[in-house]
């Protein structure tokens, strides 16, 4: 029996809460799971990418050196840009960048992917739970700590 102009609702019932959304299934589903509540999202119509975009620095082993998590409207060069714009940090206040030799393309292909890799196979990272960009950051440096510690502790 449902309530409207025909059907007044039954005297002591609870009025009806508002409705669940048709993608989020049940209503009792975490909204921290839900793609579209908190942080920084976007979609990026080349790569049929919705959510965010993850730009890694590594080096030739594939170990990350620096990591900026953004929205995935951010284009891959914007992205490049604002994470290399983030290196002068590594740098003591005051001291000037050391002179380095020009830079030499290593013949190394799929370092970064491989990477991805690594990083996909964590639970937290396969998909996009964090609110904050920051946060994000911050698990993909302990992943790949964690990575480090057990190639060190493994014979």
């Amino acid at each position: 029996m449902g309530t409207g102009p025909r059907h007044p609702p039954h005297p002591g019932t609870a009025p009806p809460g508002p409705a669940a959304h048709a993608q989020r299934g049940h209503p009792g589903q975490p909204e921290r799971q839900d793609p579209r509540t908190g942080g920084r999202h976007g979609y990026d119509g080349a790569k049929k990418l919705n959510g965010r975009k993850r730009h890694l620095l590594v080096d030739t082993l594939g170990l990350v050196c620096k990591v900026q998590v953004t929205a995935a409207n951010v284009g891959d060069r914007d992205g490049a840009m604002a994470l290399l714009g983030r290196r002068g940090r590594w740098l003591p206040p005051g001291a000037t960048p050391p002179i380095v030799s020009p830079f030499a393309v290593v013949p190394r292909r799929w370092v970064v992917e491989r990477t991805f890799a690594w990083l996909g196979r964590y639970r937290r990272l396969s998909k996009e739970y964090e609110y904050l960009t920051a946060t994000s950051e911050a698990v993909i440096y302990l992943v790949m700590t964690r990575l480090l510690l057990r190639r060190l502790t493994q014979p």
